[in-house]
């Protein structure tokens, strides 16, 4: 079976597509999509809640898929359009709110399920696929954090610094790792660089994925 990923290349949007396929033992292609204006975007609102789809976005969308599979609000009209002109299954990550629920699957995480859909599948966490890619291979015993970021539920504190400080106090004698993510606010990027850890990873200045190597060596993960 081969799966056509539509993007809104943010990374953590494709990155959740991408799991979901290799997960599966999909074969799979990316093609990237967007909006020429707002406009069009808030259109596809409209349209979808119509049931008219049309070709109002910019994406090169080939034939000989078996499935669709999407990420993200910017992608989900163009995900319907797809399946219903070829008439095959579509799959929604996250919850598509604003628009009508009648993808094949949804799979959105708990905070996101509101209500229960037949078609809905609900994930303790978002999909990821971690490779093993050796970043960094530690001498010793070593502990990781990999720091997340805020959402519409979620607001990181400033004592997360205390936190992260008592941990690297308690495991002095470990080697200590961090990567931050997409969404970690510079301010605590910032406050962590004055840290001293054996490896860092700061996505705003290196946008790369260790968290195979921290979690597959490492001994604590915060």
């Amino acid at each position: 079976m081969k799966a056509l990923i539509i993007s809104d290349k943010r990374a953590g949007h494709e990155s959740q597509s991408v799991a979901f396929c290799r997960l599966l033992g999909l074969e799979f292609e990316i093609t990237s999509i967007k909006f020429k204006n707002k406009f069009l975007k808030i259109l596809s609102y409209i349209l979808d809640f119509l049931r008219i789809y049309k070709t109002i976005f910019e994406c090169e969308l080939k034939s000989g898929y078996d499935l669709v599979v999407s990420s993200g609000s910017t992608t989900y009209y163009a995900n319907k359009y797809y399946a219903k002109k070829n008439g095959i299954k579509n799959i929604a990550l996250m919850m598509p709110k604003g628009f009508r629920k009648d993808f094949s699957y949804i799979f959105a995480t708990k905070n996101d399920a509101k209500k229960e859909l037949l078609n809905l599948v609900v994930l303790p966490v978002n999909l990821n696929f971690l490779e093993k890619k050796e970043f960094y291979k530690p001498q010793k015993k070593a502990i990781s954090f990999i720091i997340g970021g805020e959402n519409k539920i979620y607001k990181i504190l400033p004592d997360i610094l205390n936190k992260i400080d008592e941990i690297m106090s308690k495991f002095s004698d470990y080697e200590c790792m961090i990567t931050t993510s997409p969404r970690t606010p510079k301010w605590l990027e910032s406050e962590l660089k004055k840290r001293n850890f054996s490896f860092s990873v700061w996505f705003s200045e290196n946008k790369i994925n260790p968290i195979y190597d921290f979690t597959h060596k490492s001994e604590f993960i915060f």
